[in-house]
């Protein structure tokens, strides 16, 4: 029987004595300690070198490197996004003559564009046609019967047909011109003998054509009164304010020519207004959809300037409050004073521009002792 404190080291029941050993487990204390005082020194060691040693702390401290880059010529035309307000009023209108009776066929329709000589409607079945003249006819006109208003009518009978052309009295209706008026009433439906003209055949219009955007005639009811209106044109844009969507008043340069465009249509800004022309209001007026209180566009220029694009960081200001440029040169670098045109999202733009090759400094507050610009 062995001893239990030799039990009690592992010794015994049958195994040999020199399974123990203690001198395995001293190797591994010892390596475990060398692991566990490397870990420890050397990044110690590491530290206090670079502490210790005397070009720890080079470059720290220095001024920044210049920065230096070729100036962008580009073409700046201004854009400016804007908020276009539309004003509008009832378009024109055709008036009925002294009708009386029964509305017959209704031969317009909203979209159709009259010309002179087309069929409004029937009243009584007599058709009424639109005829354009400088004035309209207000009385009847029989043989020999003068005046202006003859001379007109004699000019209509030749555009439809009824005459070859104009009587040699242009202004006195002969036998001719009679005869004409007769063929015109037989076509037109009007029953028995014609010794006149009638001014209720016509509808008139101040132009050759005439946009239909209203109809106010219903076929089975009653014939308008005299003076009504009865024919809508669309309606008029009679104003157009152009504001900035930033608020404030379009400020437009003297001297320079601008447009507005709207869904990609181009309309040129009369520059005595900042509005825009007649002509332009009315290109308008056909381009939107009728009485739409306001569209979105955009203003710029119609001949976009030449200017240079630099970093905004490269302007400097002097204390007279001019603006410059810092150009690069063989001693070093030079002010360039510049005018600020506009500037977006880090980039200014600046004039004068043309000259080529030139590199200006773009970190001038950082490199330069006294970077800025000088007095005139």
């Amino acid at each position: 029987m062995r001893p239990s404190w030799l039990l009690a080291l592992g010794v015994g029941r049958g195994s040999p004595t020199n399974s123990v050993k203690p001198a395995t487990w001293s190797r591994r204390t010892v390596l475990w300690a060398f692991l566990i005082a490397v870990g420890l020194l050397v990044p110690a060691g590491f530290l206090a070198g670079l502490m210790l040693s005397p070009e720890r702390l080079d470059g720290v401290g220095d001024l920044p490197e210049p920065l230096v880059v070729p100036v962008e010529e580009v073409l700046y035309d201004e854009k400016t996004g804007v908020s276009v307000t539309l004003q509008w009023a009832e378009g024109p209108a055709l008036f009925s003559p002294a009708w009386s009776g029964t509305v017959g066929r209704v031969e317009v329709d909203v979209g159709d564009v009259l010309e002179s000589g087309d069929t409004i409607a029937t009243i009584d079945g007599v058709d009424r046609m639109a005829v354009a003249t400088p004035q309209p006819f207000y009385r009847p006109l029989g043989r020999g019967d003068s005046g202006e208003d003859v001379t007109w009518l004699q000019e209509v009978l030749v555009q439809l047909g009824y005459l070859d052309e104009l009587a040699s009295e242009r202004d006195t209706v002969t036998s001719d011109v009679l005869e004409a008026v007769r063929g015109l009433a037989e076509d037109l439906g009007v029953r028995g003998r014609v010794d006149a003209f009638d001014p209720a055949w016509f509808v008139w219009m101040p132009d050759d054509s005439f946009p239909v955007d209203r109809v106010g005639l219903v076929a089975g009811g009653q014939a308008p009164p005299a003076g009504s209106a009865m024919l809508w044109g669309p309606p008029a844009l009679i104003d157009v304010t152009i504001q900035p969507l930033a608020g404030g008043v379009l400020q437009l340069a003297p001297d320079t020519r601008y447009k507005l465009m709207v869904e990609g249509v181009n309309y040129p800004i009369d520059p005595a207004t900042s509005g825009l022309t007649a002509e332009a209001r009315h290109r308008l007026a056909t381009a939107v959809p009728p009485l739409i209180d306001s569209v979105a566009g955009t203003v710029l220029r119609v001949d976009p300037m030449p200017v240079w694009a630099v970093p905004s960081a490269a302007i400097q200001t002097g204390e007279d409050g001019r603006t410059c440029l810092w150009t690069e040169s063989r001693s070093g670098f030079l002010p360039m004073s510049v005018g600020v045109v506009a500037g977006r999202a880090g980039v200014t733009f600046v004039q004068p521009a043309g000259s080529t090759g030139v590199r200006i400094l773009v970190n001038p507050a950082q490199v330069l002792e006294d970077p800025t610009c000088p007095s005139a």
